[in-house]
C-alpha cells in the first residue's frame, strides 16, 4: 500500500511559477510632494506632467502618509 501512495503523488504534473511582477521604482532628488500630483504640476501646463499623470499617476500606487529623512532647501 505505501508503494501505492508514493507512486501516485510522484505522477502529478508540477506547477509552472509563476513570472515574476514587472517594478519600475523611479527616484527623484529634491522634488517636492507638489511638484507633480494628479491633479496638477508647478507651472500647470507642462506636458510631461500631464504625460507622467497618466501613465503612472493613474495607473501607480499613491502613498498618502510618507515621509523622506533628508533635508531639502525650499527657497
Amino acid at each position: 500500500m505505501p508503494g501505492l501512495v508514493a507512486g501516485g503523488l510522484g505522477g502529478a504534473a508540477p506547477a509552472l511559477a509563476a513570472p515574476p511582477p514587472n517594478i519600475v521604482f523611479i527616484l527623484t532628488d529634491d522634488q517636492r510632494w507638489d511638484t507633480i500630483n494628479k491633479k496638477h504640476s508647478v507651472d500647470g501646463r507642462t506636458p510631461v506632467t500631464r504625460r507622467v499623470t497618466r501613465l503612472l499617476v493613474d495607473k501607480g500606487v499613491l502613498f498618502r502618509n510618507s515621509f523622506v529623512t533628508t533635508a531639502l532647501c525650499y527657497r
